[in-house]
């Protein structure tokens, strides 16, 4: 995340879900926006008034709020960098968990592989503040999930490119664990199973 740095926006739909097992009848967290504010969510970081913004327009893809987060050249650094977002708010303990999180780009937006873009985390309940795994946008908009676990850099899946100006769902099955070779992810992308790296 550079001192400077294009402006970086995208949009959160009103739907974030958490289940701890496919079998599970119903979410065990599920944030959104509906309220027409980001109440929702537990911790919010939105350094200015155009950092985090939540509106009809777009039109979300279910219900009627979605949420802007975007992030400008000389906004004040949080921790290690510029950031707007949105957060549970809690580390999670190690198990499976299903996440969904639908997320657009406006039209015109162009990504880069000169900074960083993390639009989607995961932090484990041990965590020293690093991301445990994240799902980045690259250069020519294209997602890669990646992570760190003692020290050591994996990528486990690289998407193809987004369009921009259209919804995107994403469905992430995650095992979080402490032993490595016991933790996996897989990744649906607009209803299609994603190749994992590996």
């Amino acid at each position: 995340s550079g001192e400077e740095r294009p402006a970086a926006s995208g949009a959160g739909s009103g739907l974030a879900i958490e289940a701890d097992s496919a079998k599970r009848a119903s979410p065990i967290w599920r944030a959104g926006y509906e309220s027409g504010d980001l109440s929702h969510w537990p911790v919010n970081f939105c350094v200015a008034s155009h950092s985090c913004r939540v509106s009809t327009d777009p039109a979300a893809p279910q219900g009627h709020y979605a949420a802007r987060y975007e992030v400008r050249p000389g906004d004040r650094k949080i921790a290690n960098g510029c950031r707007a977002q949105s957060s549970r708010g809690a580390d999670y303990r190690p198990g499976e968990y299903w996440f969904r999180v639908r997320t657009r780009f406006p039209k015109g937006y162009r990504s880069s592989g000169a900074y960083w873009q993390i639009v989607h985390q995961w932090h484990e309940s041990q965590s020293d503040g690093a991301v445990d795994l994240a799902t980045f946008i690259g250069a020519g908009l294209r997602p890669h999930l990646s992570g760190e676990s003692r020290g050591v850099f994996y990528r486990y899946w690289r998407g193809p490119t987004l369009a921009t100006g259209v919804w995107h769902d994403f469905v992430y099955r995650i095992k979080m664990a402490r032993d490595p070779s016991q933790g996996f992810a897989q990744v649906w992308l607009n209803g299609k199973r994603q190749k994992m790296v590996g």
